[in-house]
């Protein structure tokens, strides 16, 4: 963008590199700040750490409100746990997964199968930078993509400008690089954010590049799995163990392939983490 060159052009007027040292060249591939070393030793839990405040609670009931004729899909969740006292206006955080599907699709198509249930040891590169703490422990491949990263999310343009330095095809490396410069804003957002385009959906669209990208580079790549936030439905005085929270499903269509449907799948799971709010 002008504005950063201008930027770092001011910048290095006014503090000057040290000697010996010179500006990267702009498409210059960056080292990763984490390195991730797969190994065939079996992992005896592939469960993440919880998030740091996580209450853990227990699904009770998942009803349906709406009878099947209504076009809107309401359920009323009730969950159960050692809840702190909340108060009207609270909302419940919920950490969401993705489907088995996404990540089956993530993997075929990075043609990272084969390391998915291996055992993953992650360090960082970079001095300052910690590894994340919910990483800290042994894990697999296909325990980050089901609880970590946000893989169905739209990418932003950092994606685009990561993913085409693995780009070895002429065709799709001028495409990324193109989504990355400022005259290229507009086609990025017919192409990307206009659709709800997924990370997924992306993946698929530059097949080449998709295969080449390092597993060490996938926590530069992959957005975060982020909270969800619920209005809490129900009185902490009348049960304080319980808490209920009114969800309605969202499906919409786009010209894409695969339909937009936001499923109550991370719900139905027996256990949870969560956070009020």
């Amino acid at each position: 963008d002008p504005w950063l060159v201008d930027l770092w052009t001011k910048l290095d007027t006014l503090y000057p590199l040290p000697p010996g040292l010179s500006v990267l060249p702009y498409k210059e591939r960056l080292p990763s700040r984490f390195n991730i070393n797969a190994y065939s030793a079996p992992v005896s839990n592939t469960a993440l750490k919880p998030p740091s405040q996580a209450i853990p609670a227990l699904l009770l009931d998942n009803s349906r409100l709406t009878p099947s004729s209504h076009f809107q899909d309401v359920r009323l969740i009730t969950l159960e746990g050692s809840f702190p006292h909340y108060s009207p206006g609270d909302v419940l955080m919920i950490v969401p997964e993705n489907t088995s599907e996404s990540v089956e699709r993530f993997l075929q198509v990075t043609e990272m199968t084969h390391l998915a249930d291996l055992s993953l040891n992650i360090t960082s590169n970079e001095e300052g930078i910690s590894v994340p703490q919910r990483l800290s422990s042994p894990c697999t491949l296909r325990t980050l993509l089901r609880c970590y990263w946000d893989i169905q999310s739209v990418p932003r343009r950092s994606f685009f400008e990561i993913l085409s330095w693995f780009a070895v095809n002429e065709l799709e490396k001028e495409k990324l690089e193109e989504f990355v410069t400022p005259e290229g804003q507009e086609e990025l957002y017919s192409y990307c954010n206009r659709p709800r385009r997924t990370i997924i959906e992306v993946l698929n669209d530059f097949p080449l590049t998709a295969t080449k990208i390092p597993v060490s580079y996938l926590l530069d790549l992959l957005p975060v799995l982020q909270p969800r936030a619920f209005s809490i439905a129900s009185s902490a005085t009348t049960n304080p163990q319980h808490v209920q929270v009114l969800v309605a499903v969202v499906e919409y269509k786009t010209k894409l392939l695969h339909p937009r449907k936001w499923k109550l799948s991370f719900i139905t799971t027996i256990d949870l983490f969560m956070l009020i709010k």
